[in-house]
């Protein structure tokens, strides 16, 4: 069965937006620069991304990507494939490497 690894939500301010989960939410800072953001929570992550470099979608982690298509790598080495779905809402199949599906 796959697992849905994490919700990508676009915002204007990364550091702004990290600020305020932070202090609304128990969630802990995976990763933070200027134009992404990591938020794990217990039982899932939030993508914090800028409007010109992703997508808001829904990232689900998947062994099979090359049977929708040729992945891309990100800066955290993991392989991912955007795709539409249903309704023109956005999905990304994503695999890290080395592991089942962080």
């Amino acid at each position: 069965m796959d697992k849905i690894d994490h919700i990508a939500l676009q915002t204007k301010n990364i550091n702004d937006s990290v600020s305020w989960f932070v202090k609304k939410f128990k969630c802990n800072v995976k990763y933070q620069d200027e134009s992404y953001a990591m938020l794990e929570f217990k039982n899932m992550k939030i993508a914090l991304v800028l409007p010109d470099q992703h997508p808001p979608h829904v990232a689900i982690s998947c062994d099979n990507i090359e049977e929708h298509g040729k992945p891309g790598k990100h800066r955290d080495e993991s392989e991912f494939l955007y795709i539409e779905g249903f309704d023109e809402n956005v999905f990304e199949l994503i695999r890290y490497p080395n592991t089942n599906n962080k």
